[in-house]
């Protein structure tokens, strides 16, 4: 008779409920004998379960059932009620309504057929245990704290998810503005902050490496360009007009130059073109042609409508130099020609330059010393009455006795002064000297000098002026100044204030060159002249052309109406003398009545007016 013999045979995972702390021990043994009937088949058994303490309490004899399908056995002395049984689908798979259900294989000597438990506890078993309940309840808190926890996590997971991305994100923008930094960094090394041009590093640079591949048929032309008549915009219009002037001349330079060649700011108002040769030299000069014509043109600034130019010095690879350097400085002598011949004008490079250049700082260096010796002396130019011929007054002009160069006219020396600054001490001396001089005249008349417009840069001009007429002891009356049209550039307070306060010492102020440079009406009604200059260029011409006649009358009829007196300037003939005289010029000036003289001469022209009056 077989005995059915199971070890470890019953696991049960709902003995959490049970708190008897041995809850490992889940184990517990079955023992079934069978019971055979006469014809042998199979009518029973015997059977006992041995649990351990948690199932004991978990499996009431009541809940479990062995039974076989081969032999169609169920352990009827065990059988649960039958609503529980019909549920269980005769004992022979687990049924999911119950809060435990569980078909176990047994191990058994039986080789007929298979032996099973089967195992299952409602939840009816469980609902009034109040142990249980506080079980329940206390794996509910569990499954909400286990939620909870999970959501923090999740939460967690999240945020240090966030923070990595965001500090990702921060090291590329870090990144990212770190290499944009170092583009703007590296640009500004190369390039004008100004204009956004190459500077000079960046120039040579680029020279080297286009003549280093060069072909053998190609050559490279270097322009030096100057900007001609920009330093009166600077002292006049002030440096933000002048800044905004350089940047509008730099986008012309560009427009004019093409996309095959580079332009450059190394300093100032200078500025160079590199352009590649293919068709020979006279590339280079129609380039040149074409940038001095569109310098040419009106700026307007704020406003502002300006005329400059420019001049222009070429240079050649391979003929001018075969370096970088050599072509710059070579271009640069060609430049210096240029503006010495009168502006506006372009130049090539020719052999001797170089000794013109160094003639040039030598004499810059020896105008210095020549004010500090007091190497010059004043010319003057006698100015006489239109209608009667009478003498009025003289205008001083400055000579250098050079001791070298011998005399040298403003036109040699003057402009130099002005850009090394020297122009402070000589205009100073050139006005203690002409107050100094007409107050020796034998007769009151006027004497007019010339003020630069850098000379308007100084605070103290006025109390320069008043300090000159009280050491010479000349009255105010006797004193005009003469100024360009370019210290009214500005139209500033600064400007406006120091003619106020001249006119206030009770000396006269005379507007020079009028009709030319940067002419404007508005200028006379900024600031109330004594007297209008009409310009040479007009005067010579009146003659010949219609136009200049009705320019000279007009500039006369305005003066009129202003109550300000005319002056024609230039005049070298009778004819000319006749029609500024006919046309309403009050004032007379040029080699007609007298060249420039040195004071030393002035009393023989004192005593031929006095016998003419006589």
């Amino acid at each position: 008779m077989p005995i059915i013999g199971t070890k470890e045979l019953i696991t049960c995972d709902n003995t959490d409920f049970i708190h008897t702390g041995n809850d490992a021990d889940r184990s517990g043994f079955i023992l079934s004998v069978p019971v055979f009937g006469q014809d042998g088949n199979l009518r029973g058994s015997v059977s006992a379960i041995m649990l351990t303490s948690a199932l004991r309490k978990l499996l009431p004899s009541s809940d479990y059932v062995i039974v076989n399908s081969g032999y169609g056995f169920e352990s009827d002395q065990h059988k649960m009620s039958t609503a529980l049984a019909a549920d269980s689908r005769a004992f022979t798979a687990a049924d999911p309504d119950l809060i435990y259900s569980e078909v176990i294989p047994l191990s058994l000597n039986d080789p007929r057929s298979a032996w099973r438990l089967w195992a299952g506890f409602p939840n009816s078993r469980f609902d009034n245990n109040l142990e249980v309940q506080s079980v329940r309840e206390f794996e509910l808190a569990g499954y909400a704290a286990v939620a909870v926890v999970t959501l923090l996590a999740l939460a967690c997971w999240y945020a240090i998810g966030r923070t990595m991305t965001m500090q990702v994100e921060a090291a590329e923008t870090l990144e990212r503005r770190v290499e944009q930094r170092t583009a703007q960094i590296q640009h500004l090394a190369t390039h004008d902050i100004l204009t956004g041009l190459p500077n000079r590093g960046l120039l040579a640079e680029t020279m080297d490496e286009a003549l280093r591949s060069l072909r053998d048929d190609e050559k490279l032309a270097v322009h030096c360009v100057d900007l001609d008549r920009f330093k009166p915009v600077n002292d006049t219009l002030g440096h933000p007009i002048g800044d905004e002037l350089l940047g509008a001349v730099a986008t012309r330079l560009k427009h004019h130059a093409g996309e095959t060649a580079m332009v450059a700011r190394i300093g100032g108002d200078e500025f160079v073109i590199l352009q590649l040769l293919l068709d020979g030299n006279d590339e280079a000069g129609v380039l040149a042609s074409r940038v001095i014509h569109a310098l040419s043109d009106e700026f307007s600034i704020q406003g502002h409508k300006i005329n400059i130019g420019g001049s222009i010095g070429i240079a050649v690879f391979p003929d001018d130099g075969q370096n970088s350097e050599t072509l710059i400085r070579n271009a640069d002598l060609a430049l210096y020609k240029a503006k010495m011949e009168g502006r506006g004008t372009c130049r090539s490079f020719e052999p001797g330059m170089d000794a013109r250049l160094q003639e040039r700082r030598q004499l810059e260096s020896e105008l210095a010393l020549g004010v500090k010796k007091e190497q010059f002396i004043l010319h003057y130019q006698p100015l006489h009455d239109a209608k009667t011929s009478q003498l009025t007054g003289f205008e001083a002009l400055v000579r250098w006795n050079h001791p070298r160069l011998g005399l040298l006219a403003p036109s040699e020396f003057i402009q130099l002064a002005e850009e090394t600054g020297a122009i402070d001490a000589l205009g100073e001396w050139i006005m203690r000297r002409a107050c100094a001089d007409a107050a020796k005249w034998p007769q009151p008349v006027k004497v007019a000098v010339n003020l630069s417009p850098a000379q308007f840069k100084q605070e103290g001009l006025s109390l320069q002026v008043a300090a000159a007429l009280a050491a010479s002891g000349l009255l105010p009356s006797r004193l005009e100044l003469e100024i360009t049209e370019s210290v009214l550039l500005a139209n500033n307070e600064n400007t406006l204030n120091t003619l106020y306060s001249l006119r206030a010492l009770g000396i006269s102020i005379a507007m020079d060159d009028f009709g030319t440079g940067y002419s404007s009406l508005s200028y006379l009604r900024s600031f109330p002249f004594n007297r209008i200059k009409i310009d040479r260029s007009f005067v010579s011409l009146m003659c010949e052309s219609s136009e200049s006649r009705a320019i000279v009358k007009a500039v006369a009829e305005l003066g009129t109406t202003l109550g300000m007196t005319t002056t024609a300037e230039g005049v070298e003939n009778e004819d000319q003398y006749r029609l500024v005289r006919e046309n309403g010029c009050t004032d007379v000036q040029g080699w007609y009545f007298g060249r420039p003289m040195p004071a030393s001469e002035l009393p023989t022209l004192f005593d031929q007016h006095e016998a003419l009056t006589a």
